[in-house]
C-alpha cells in the first residue's frame, strides 16, 4: 500500500492534470491544493513541472522509471535472504551477511537492525523484542534457576 505522502501526491497529480486539460494556469492550481493540503501541498515549481508535462500528452501520473541503483538494497527480496542466514547460523557476522547476499555492510545493518529488529549480544543475533512465548520461557528457566538457587542455600 503506497504511504500517506505519495497518496498525496498522485491526488495532486490528479488535480493538476485536470486542471491543466481545462487550461487553468499552473498557479491557480497551486493556490487550490495549498488550500486544501495546507503544508502538504506540492511545491510550486513541481506543479509547474508536472501542468508541462500534461500540456505535451503526458498521460501517466505515476513515476517513471528511474535509472542507475536503487535507493536501497533492503528490498524485501534481501531481507528474506537475511532472515534465512540468520537463522540457519545465528553466530554469522555483518561482512559474512553482506558477501553471501550480495550487499554493501551498512545495507546488511540496516536490514539486520531497522527491518529485522534484532542485535547481536554474545556473539549471537537476538530479536530487539521477546515474543510473548519467548517471555515466557526466560521467566520458567529464571524460576527454575531461583528454586534451585534456594534448595543449595537450604542445605547448607
Amino acid at each position: 500500500m503506497a504511504s500517506k505522502s505519495t497518496k498525496f501526491k498522485i491526488e495532486q497529480r490528479v488535480y493538476v492534470k485536470i486542471r491543466t486539460l481545462l487550461k487553468v494556469s499552473p498557479t491557480d492550481a497551486h493556490k487550490d491544493l495549498e488550500e486544501v493540503y495546507k503544508d502538504a501541498a506540492l511545491p510550486y515549481s513541481t506543479v509547474v513541472d508536472w501542468a508541462r508535462r500534461f500540456r505535451e500528452g503526458r498521460v501517466s501520473i505515476e513515476d517513471g522509471a528511474r535509472i542507475g541503483r536503487p535507493v536501497s538494497s533492503a528490498s524485501d527480496k534481501n531481507i528474506l535472504e537475511v532472515s534465512v542466514l540468520l537463522k540457519e547460523d545465528p553466530h554469522i557476522t555483518l561482512v559474512e551477511i553482506a558477501d553471501a547476499v550480495g550487499i554493501s555492510t551498512g545495507t546488511a545493518q540496516a536490514i539486520v537492525h531497522d527491518n529485522m529488529k534484532i542485535r547481536k549480544i554474545c556473539a549471537r543475533w537476538v530479536p530487539h523484542l521477546l515474543t510473548q512465548v519467548q517471555k515466557a520461557k526466560k521467566v520458567q528457566c529464571s524460576t527454575k534457576l531461583l528454586s534451585e538457587l534456594d534448595r543449595a542455600d537450604s542445605r547448607r
